[in-house]
């Protein structure tokens, strides 16, 4: 029977994550390669790989009822006595995590530690006592601050760094599409495997995104029904790329439903508007007008008439 090696975390976003890389860096961290920056809410453990969806499935509902929040990182402390480790505090946003952790510690994910939650980033381990100790008082007035919006599942294949396999989004609801249709909605920086895989079916020639992008994913009874991708511009707009819908649920309030999700998440991560690049005159122009875009700019691209509708 195939095991997994499984953990649960919030990986920490750019750029505070280039910041603590490079910390570890110049401490000689030796899981520098092995694992990124990141808070641990489950410490590894082992599973079947049959029992994956249920672990998925306990990770979308302890996430469903906390919403985005902030975290700052403090000075860097240590775990002497007990063990030679430096780590960065966590100043605010210690509530949220503890709330967290306590609804993923449940089946089939292992039960609580008895020992009390110490939310952090690690720096290094194992290091000398004279270059921990002044490496914590070094940094003791280190300070930095991110929104975390996602958790994210990680496993270890043998030999291997420690990856991503699922990213949950935070405040995950189920809404209801046009004609009381349930949909479930979900959002986060990637998209999981099996909406990847349902949009390759649809977009073959789709290019890759840079960073900073957001996704929302559409399903009903657990099939994926839509997909929505965009990026964070360098402007501070949220540029929404497209919105599919599969066929046979068009015309239901599920590509609706995708876009306020996005406009939800730009507003979380202050972005200052939400832009739509259309084909002027199409169809998708009215539809976006429906939802409260309104032209700002018009101009020629791929010799086609083009309007970028804005929603401030």
């Amino acid at each position: 029977m195939a095991r997994l090696r499984l953990g649960v975390a919030v990986i920490v976003p750019e750029p505070v994550r280039s910041e603590v890389q490079g910390l570890r860096k110049a401490l000689g961290d030796p899981a520098l390669g092995r694992i990124e920056p990141h808070i641990t809410l489950v410490s590894p453990f082992n599973v079947a790989a049959e029992s994956l969806d249920l672990v998925i499935r306990r990770l979308v509902k302890a996430t469903v009822q906390t919403e985005p929040f902030e975290v700052v990182l403090g000075g860097a402390r240590t775990f002497m006595p007990h063990s030679p480790v430096l780590y960065l505090s966590v100043l605010e946003g210690v509530a949220e995590l503890a709330q967290l952790v306590v609804a993923l510690h449940q089946p089939p994910l292992p039960n609580q530690p008895r020992r009390d939650y110490v939310a952090h980033v690690t720096l290094a381990e194992e290091l000398p006592l004279p270059r921990l100790f002044y490496a914590a008082d070094f940094l003791g007035g280190y300070r930095a601050r991110f929104l975390v919006n996602s958790v994210s599942l990680l496993c270890r294949p043998a030999g291997r760094p420690w990856e991503p396999i699922e990213v949950v989004a935070l405040g995950e609801a189920t809404t209801r599409a046009k004609g009381g249709l349930e949909i479930e909605l979900w959002s986060g920086p990637e998209l999981p495997p099996d909406a990847a895989s349902w949009l390759a079916t649809k977009m073959p020639c789709l290019a890759p995104l840079a960073p900073q992008h957001a996704c929302v994913v559409a399903r009903r009874h657990g099939s994926v029904v839509g997909v929505a991708r965009a990026a964070v511009r360098p402007c501070g707009d949220l540029e929404a790329f497209f919105v599919w819908v599969d066929e046979a649920s068009r015309m239901q309030g599920v590509g609706s439903q995708m876009m306020r999700e996005l406009t939800a998440l730009a507003g979380r991560w202050k972005c200052l508007r939400v832009v739509v690049l259309v084909r002027t005159g199409s169809p998708e122009e009215s539809w976006l007008s429906h939802l409260g875009f309104r032209p700002a700019e018009c101009h020629s691209e791929e010799g086609w008439e083009k309007v970028c509708l804005r929603l401030t």
